[in-house]
């Protein structure tokens, strides 16, 4: 019985970049070259906070 929580936790850390990148993608992060490092930033932030319920 163990091992269920850890696989919940297992399977959150490898959907949670995948959701963040699709809400990057839904705030148009990718439509244009990436010019700065704040554009990075924002990118990185934004796949690592996932989704918000925000839009830029």
């Amino acid at each position: 019985m163990e091992a269920e929580p850890m696989r919940v936790a297992s399977l959150a850390l490898i959907l949670w970049p995948i959701v963040g990148a699709v809400a990057a993608g839904r705030r148009k992060c990718y439509t244009a070259p990436v010019e700065n490092c704040d554009q990075v930033a924002t990118i990185a932030v934004t796949i690592l906070a996932g989704p918000s319920t925000t839009s830029a």
